[in-house]
């Protein structure tokens, strides 16, 4: 759907696309600067102080990497599932996407029942 946007996501799916976000930068150990300006244009989509919030409630919940998946797993409208995977899709790709980036993301596309196409 065109018109499918941040606002539109829950906070739920919000939490999940953040905690995937940061997993997704964490993986190879290291949050490149490119990754770091991603994530700084999605906190200012979903706006600075809300970003921030949510962050404190992930931080609060202390998941580990199951448990984001997890959170990711009740993630069922599929336009928001769209929106998440194409975001991350967006962070993966600067730079390289290394063999864990890959691992996550075809998690996510099995789970999600995303086509290879939605991630462009």
């Amino acid at each position: 759907m065109a018109d499918f946007d941040y606002d539109d996501l829950t906070e739920e799916e919000l939490l999940a696309a953040i905690a995937l976000l940061k997993l997704l930068a964490a993986t190879d150990g290291v949050v490149t600067p490119g990754e770091a300006r991603e994530m700084r244009l999605f906190a200012e989509q979903i706006g600075p102080d809300h970003y921030d919030e949510l962050n404190r409630k992930l931080d609060a919940r202390d998941l580990t990497a199951d448990g984001v998946k997890a959170l990711a797993a009740g993630i069922s409208r599929q336009d928001a599932r769209e929106l998440i995977f194409a975001e991350l899709f967006e962070l993966a790709a600067v730079g390289t996407i290394d063999q864990q980036e890959g691992a996550l993301l075809e998690w996510l596309r099995a789970t999600w029942k995303l086509e290879p196409e939605d991630a462009s």
